[in-house]
């Protein structure tokens, strides 16, 4: 991922060739580079790992990550708590716009009052002080709480995140976009007046040259959707409310979403999209809880940091099995109980299945932009040593005639089953017994062909 042409080309950026005006046309800081002027600094590949620059008070201490997998170094807060929880939570704080990865260290109480209750606490930058939870930005934040949790007991089901304005969006963002169990995933989130929507955004800016430089979305949510639609937990748009097709707030359903908000608050856009993210989130009846108090500023201290970390404390990850969930996958790679390998990159891939563990059914349907699905059958509570019965949605935009067909892997196979059948008639299939997978083949999920494996 790192391009050392790439830096020598930013390294060579006049000030002049650096955007220089933020969302509401108020000048940004100064520096040589675009990325000092964004208030990030780029990696350096010789430099050690992990630096503490400094010292803050006793137990908080200011670190600087180099290599992280992407262009940009990393600099966060770690406050350690005298007597932590053995395993302990970990909060990971998530700055407003325009703000380093202080904020949340000078502006509110959570660091004190998460490490009292012996939690761990993180604040990263997310690459630089305007990210909007950018891929890069979501990226090195993942890379420091991967490095968090292997120097630290961390508990693994309670990991929460919390933000305000721009870092309540990038904490909800980041709970969405995180679904792989084998890395940090976000058991519940406080948001307080996120940016939610990147899309709305770009509307409500006076100064939009920021967003679209090269370093940030290149363009406008018109000319790179995806690049705005990834980096958003729902998509407004003026016309029709929340695109149902682009909102990654349906990953939520696991995650308990407390919000906060001010009615009076200036940036009534803001408010709107609070309210839109919760109004949203109750359709696919996960747990939410909303709390609007009365300001007329937009400030940290709308939020009741007591209030907020009483509601984290009692919420652990339980990944969703049984029932109807869906998924909104953007790249390859593990998405909760399945591994996804995507028709064409770039884009959205998703599906939605409803797991039956009683009766060994497995619902799929609403498949989009999927060359292969594996399901890990034993996480779904499905027992490959008893008949499972499977039954296959459409892929919208697909036809009969369609030379694309979906792949669809089911694991824990000891054996080849006996005989697979496709509406009572027997259907071909392929048996890995290395790795145990049963692969189907189907090439018309029209009208909800019933597949009946027989061990």
């Amino acid at each position: 991922m790192h391009s050392a042409l790439l830096l020598s080309a930013l390294a060579l950026l006049s000030p002049q060739d650096a955007p220089t005006r933020g969302l509401n046309g108020e000048a940004l800081g100064h520096g040589d580079t675009t990325a000092q002027v964004l208030g990030g600094a780029h990696s350096s590949f010789d430099g050690p790992s992990v630096r503490v620059d400094e010292v803050l008070e006793p137990g908080v201490y200011s670190l600087t990550m180099e290599s992280t997998g992407t262009d940009w170094e990393e600099r966060f807060i770690v406050g350690v708590p005298a007597a932590p929880i053995d395993p302990a939570p970990l909060l990971v704080c998530f700055h407003q716009y325009s703000a380093s990865e202080r904020d949340t260290y000078l502006h509110t109480n959570l660091f004190d009052e998460a490490m009292s209750r012996g939690w761990y606490v993180v604040a990263p930058l997310g690459a630089h002080e305007v990210n909007c939870g950018i891929s890069y930005s979501q990226q090195n934040i993942r890379v420091v709480i991967d490095w968090l949790s292997e120097v630290v007991r961390i508990d693994r089901a309670r990991i929460y995140g919390v933000g305000f304005s721009m870092g309540g969006g990038c904490a909800l963002n980041f709970a969405a976009r995180h679904l792989n169990p084998d890395q940090a995933m976000f058991a519940a989130v406080v948001n307080h007046t996120g940016t939610v929507s990147m899309r709305d955004i770009w509307h409500r800016a006076q100064d939009t040259s920021v967003l679209e430089h090269p370093l940030m979305f290149n363009g406008s949510p018109y000319e790179r959707p995806f690049a705005y639609q990834q980096a958003s937990t729902i998509e407004l748009t003026p016309w029709s409310g929340v695109d149902r097709r682009s909102d990654l707030a349906r990953n939520l359903g696991h995650v308990a979403v407390q919000t906060w908000c001010a009615p009076q608050d200036p940036l009534k856009h803001l408010v709107r999209q609070t309210r839109a993210l919760l109004r949203h989130l109750m359709r696919f009846g996960g747990e939410v809880d909303c709390h609007e108090e009365r300001s007329s500023q937009h400030v940290w201290d709308t939020l009741d940091e007591v209030e907020a970390l009483d509601f984290l404390e009692t919420k652990r990850l339980v990944l969703p099995t049984e029932g109807t969930h869906s998924v909104l996958a953007i790249h390859d790679g593990r998405w909760l109980h399945f591994d996804l390998e995507q028709a064409v990159s770039g884009g959205f891939s998703a599906w939605r299945w409803h797991a039956d563990s009683g009766s060994n059914l497995l619902y799929l349907d609403g498949l989009r932009n999927i060359e292969e699905l594996r399901v890990r059958s034993q996480d779904l509570g499905l027992n490959t040593e008893k008949t499972i019965r499977l039954i296959l949605g459409e892929q919208p935009g697909r036809t009969p005639q369609s030379q694309r067909t979906t792949r669809l892997v089911l694991d824990g196979f000891d054996v080849a089953p006996r005989v697979v059948l496709r509406e009572g008639e027997p259907a071909p299939f392929e048996f890995n017994p290395e790795r145990g997978e049963l692969t189907l083949t189907e090439k018309d999920a029209a009208n909800l062909p019933l597949y009946v494996i027989v061990p």
